[in-house]
């Protein structure tokens, strides 16, 4: 415990203190200035560097909803209203920033398809259409060939700089069958 001598000295000491430093130099205001400042350049560079990114990936996603738009847009389409050909131009649509995307498609036909396939024995007894069992099918697979009834759809999204100049390409594959047709 302290007596009153002991208050006293530590009252003394801050009281001195107190009265010698009432407020900050301009030297120190001054430091303080240029640690903040030399803290926040790294700061910044992320800053750019994040901006960056997100302008990437602003495009990318832009250009993964114009695949998957003009996929199914084909995929729509009766199979003979598919036009067989190459960097064929489906669509061109203005973004952000300046650029511009285009988006291609080359469209082959496959010369023939071989689909395999089991069977399935609907006359044996407790044949459940709803619910087959795996004993319900062949197990001797069956196969069909087929000419002209599958077409490979490449579709390909370009983007450009407000100058005209290729920044990036992205393409999907899918594919489209004439499921009307028999052999």
């Amino acid at each position: 415990m302290l007596g009153s001598r002991g208050m006293s000295d530590i009252s003394r000491v801050f009281g001195s203190l107190a009265s010698r430093r009432s407020g900050m130099t301009l030297l120190e205001i001054l430091l303080a200035t240029v640690i903040m400042a030399l803290a926040m350049i790294p700061v910044s560079g992320l800053m750019g560097y994040g901006a960056r990114a997100t302008t990437r990936d602003h495009q990318e996603i832009e250009c993964i909803q114009l695949l998957e738009k003009n996929g199914n847009l084909l995929l729509k389409r009766d199979y003979r209203q598919i036009p067989v050909g190459n960097n064929q131009l489906l669509e061109t649509v203005s973004g952000r920033w300046g650029r511009s995307f285009r988006v291609f498609l080359n469209c082959q036909e496959i010369a023939t398809t071989t689909f395999s396939y089991n069977s399935i024995q609907v006359n044996l007894a407790g044949f459940d259409e709803n619910n087959p069992r795996v004993a319900d099918f062949n197990s001797t697979p069956e196969t069909i060939s087929l000419p002209n009834c599958v077409k490979q759809l490449n579709i390909r999204v370009d983007v450009f700089d407000s100058g005209n100049v290729l920044i990036k390409s992205i393409q999907a594959v899918t594919f489209s069958a004439d499921m009307n047709r028999r052999g």
